[in-house]
């Protein structure tokens, strides 16, 4: 058990440390603004396990609502990764192909905001569309 919740920490977590990065080189936050941001993702990445204790202890609602906000930010979490990655190869090839073809590739480089807000915007569509079509279920 203890090396499973080792596994987690260090993969969820990392997950939490690329998106505090992310926001923070699109935006410019002072230091109120991190704090509560990290606070939020610390928050993030407990709830799973604060919904097991509100299990245990027999707050069925609470663990409801808790259970849907932090799954559904694993998910956006996860996906946002997935297309941050992506963005990331694309941005490592562009500088690549500029180094080898000794051209400024400047223009084609999209800029920190847009490598938070594209992967941000592709990931709540993503989880949308999976929420609602999960609701319409048809057996």
């Amino acid at each position: 058990m203890g090396l499973f919740l080792l596994t987690f920490f260090l993969i969820y977590g990392g997950f939490h440390f690329y998106f505090f990065l992310k926001v923070r080189a699109a935006f410019t936050l002072g230091t109120p603004g991190q704090a509560i941001l990290v606070a939020l993702l610390i928050l993030g990445l407990m709830m799973p396990f604060i919904v097991r204790v509100a299990e245990r202890y027999g707050f069925e609602m609470s663990a409801r609502l808790m259970a849907w906000a932090g799954y559904l930010w694993m998910a956006i979490l996860l996906l946002f990764f997935s297309a941050s990655v992506l963005f990331e190869c694309y941005r490592f090839l562009a500088y690549l192909s500029g180094f080898a073809l000794r051209t400024d590739v400047g223009s084609f480089i999209p800029s920190a905001r847009m490598l938070f807000l594209v992967p941000t915007a592709v990931a709540l569509a993503i989880v949308l569309y999976g929420v609602f079509d999960a609701r319409c279920i048809r057996s």
